[in-house]
């Protein structure tokens, strides 16, 4: 039987296959600049997660990060990507969320405000609305597996961004968090989804995707501007024509789209800020960027933005061996990385034991 979400319980981890605490987010700094960024840690049993070559990993669990951070003026993209990575020992030990994994940290420090630090990110983010559960309960039955998913729909931001040489301060901005664990492994001809976040202007925020492969389950859920939710599994998603192409994975990817939900009385068009946002992790490929959105609702003009995630587009076969052996290569470095500083610290440890003895014996 499903089991009820309660908070702050289940903001910590799972025993699940694989969880992820996801955060995307609009920032404006205080000269005018405007940033995009996606930023996730995943968390994983690797004999089961089913991904090429983490099944060889001795851990009971392991983690892995993607990152992607946007300059929207200059065009530039800044991409992190952890293969393999352990937490440290007192990530989920406290009564709010705190994990820290490869120096990506996420701290609650009081209900609904987080501390965030990355590579590229050094944000406070404040829930403005109470958590959104998908599908009224948090639990989905996709009919070939089954997810526990909840998400924070409007978080203020500020903080700052390091890109290279520069730290810049983010007066204002807003964030969405996704918190999603589900106790089932990759599965390539299931796992296709389109996916989008908006947060609309006029103080609606809605989730909306279509998974699936032969079998395909679609659901929009929106928190309206009073905090109360709703979902509906009618909807509509028409692509616009803008495709774009990746150099690297040859992969096709619609950006532009139609979303209509007829039960919420939204038609918005979506238009991507940035095409060249693809994530690459082995034979895995996405697509993940921030929108513009514009349409209406309820009648009314309505303005906002938005993230899309493309997941399951196929990429050329002749280069998936390639992603495949750099991914192997990747996790292979890292995991000896970790078996060093292991080994490094035991011998330490030996180390002292053997000076406190010797210590003993003098007195």
């Amino acid at each position: 039987m499903p089991q009820d979400i309660q908070f702050p319980r289940d903001e910590q981890a799972h025993p699940t296959i694989v969880e992820w605490w996801y955060l995307n987010g609009h920032l404006h700094a205080s000269d005018g600049s405007r940033f995009q960024f996606m930023t996730c840690l995943f968390k994983a049993q690797p004999n089961k997660i089913k991904l090429p070559f983490f099944k060889y990993i001795p851990l009971k669990t392991a983690y892995f990060i993607h990152e992607i951070v946007t300059d929207l003026q200059t065009k530039r993209t800044y991409r992190t990507i952890v293969p393999l990575a352990l937490a440290t020992p007192d990530s989920f030990t406290r009564p709010l969320l705190h994990v820290q994994a490869a120096g990506w940290t996420l701290t609650e420090q009081q209900p609904f405000a987080y501390a965030l630090t990355t590579p590229h990110l050094a944000l406070a983010l404040q829930s403005k609305k109470p958590p959104l559960l998908e599908n009224q309960t948090g639990y989905i039955d996709l009919r070939v597996k089954d997810t526990y998913y909840y998400s924070l729909t409007r978080l203020a931001v500020r903080g700052n961004i390091t890109l290279g040489d520069r730290t810049i301060p983010v007066d204002d901005g807003v964030a969405w968090f996704d918190h999603q664990w589900a106790n089932c492994g990759w599965q390539p001809s299931d796992d296709i989804w389109t996916w989008f976040s908006l947060q609309l202007e006029n103080g609606c925020e809605i989730v909306a995707f279509r998974y699936g492969g032969k079998i395909v389950t679609e659901m929009a859920t929106a928190s309206f501007q009073d905090g109360t939710t709703k979902t509906t599994p009618t909807l509509h998603f028409t692509p616009l024509g803008t495709t774009w192409r990746s150099g690297q994975t040859g992969a096709a990817y619609s950006l532009a789209w139609r979303v209509r939900l007829p039960e919420f009385n939204l038609d918005v068009t979506v238009q991507p800020l940035h095409e060249r946002q693809e994530m690459v992790f082995g034979v895995l490929n996405y697509w993940e960027g921030g929108l513009k959105v514009n349409g209406t609702c309820n009648g009314q003009p309505v303005h906002g933005v938005g993230f899309l995630e493309l997941a399951g587009v196929p990429i050329a076969t002749t280069r998936r061996r390639m992603f495949e052996q750099a991914l192997q290569d990747a996790v292979k470095k890292s995991y000896r990385q970790i078996e060093r500083r292991f080994r490094h610290a035991a011998q330490h440890q030996v180390q002292s034991l053997q000076r406190l003895v010797h210590w003993r014996k003098k007195r």
